[in-house]
């Protein structure tokens, strides 16, 4: 999640950068009002985070692009490894690693420099750390796999069935999985064993954990989903429209709709508390620094910024 900005020549000290055309946007958002406070032009993004570096956002791309950008809406590195990137994290000193769909991972440094690669096979979906040295990939094959970032290998892979959009470590010793195929699986760490298998429809395509034994996964049949890792029961929140993204943020949930609207949700009732236009086709987001969410917008179609 991260913000806008036009550049059309990139200079780096380590990485292949290059003039691009853009065709997303970062945008920053104030929590309180909704009101876009800035954009800055991005590739066509697919994810973001803002966990490695000082007001540093990292925008991933559907062309193969990492983008670094401060804050201030300045593009400071570019790095472009070609297919389509889907999920990223940062994860051991200063690097980030980040999958794409042509089966491949990447280890990027803090300067926006590619580190290595590495051969998953599949078509990644999503990655997060859990464990010592330890990295979890949603592969769209149907696979959980184990990726030791010492070695540099993969040292399992589960088989889940369906098609694993993205993950979570989440309580003792269990990854719970948004599988497209329609349900948001828990396995445990050691053995791959489904534990439960909560059937909730439509392709599930975010997840997060967020309160006291509670995931919350994002639908694009128009549910955002509040399960209860204890009982397995689920309540079914409608937000309007596919939902594309959710974060916890301050005190509440946060999720972004494919129709262009950013919504605060209580976690403890799942009533909408503030519905925000903000256009484009946003995918993804992430809270960071003073009340404010950060959206990666896919689309340049969003509102405009409100003069000063």
């Amino acid at each position: 999640m991260i913000r806008r900005i036009i550049f059309t020549v990139f200079i780096c000290i380590s990485g292949l950068f290059a003039s691009h055309s853009y065709a997303g946007k970062l945008q920053e958002i104030n929590i309180l009002n909704g009101n876009i406070l800035s954009e800055t032009e991005v590739g066509p993004a697919s994810a973001l985070t803002g966990e490695l570096g000082f007001n540093t956002l990292w925008v991933i791309s559907g062309d193969g692009r990492v983008q670094k950008v401060n804050i201030n809406g300045t593009v400071q590195a570019e790095l472009n490894v070609g297919g389509s990137l889907t999920g990223i994290t940062p994860f051991g000193v200063n690097t980030l690693w980040i999958t794409n769909s042509d089966g491949t991972l990447h280890e990027v440094d803090i300067s926006g420099s590619l580190n290595d690669e590495y051969t998953l096979g599949g078509s990644p979906a999503d990655i997060t750390p859990f464990g010592a040295n330890t990295l979890w990939i949603a592969n769209g094959n149907g696979t959980i796999q184990i990726f030791n970032i010492i070695s540099g290998s993969v040292l399992q892979e589960f088989q889940v069935g369906g098609s694993p959009r993205a993950l979570i470590g989440y309580g003792a010793n269990t990854i719970w999985i948004a599988n497209g195929a329609g349900s948001v699986q828990e396995i445990n760490i050691f053995s791959g064993a489904i534990l439960s298998d909560i059937s909730v429809g439509g392709t599930p395509s975010d997840i997060i954990g967020f309160g006291i034994n509670t995931i919350w996964v994002a639908n694009n049949n128009g549910n955002l989903h509040k399960i209860s890792t204890t009982s397995g029961s689920v309540q079914n929140i409608n937000l309007g429209g596919p939902v594309t993204a959710v974060t916890g943020f301050g005190t509440s949930i946060w999720a972004s709709t494919e129709n262009g609207v950013l919504k605060e949700i209580s976690p403890n009732t799942g009533d909408i508390i503030n519905s925000f236009d903000i256009g484009g086709t946003p995918a993804d987001i992430t809270g960071y620094g003073a009340n404010t969410i950060w959206v990666v917008n896919s689309s340049n179609n969003t509102n405009p910024v409100p003069p000063v």
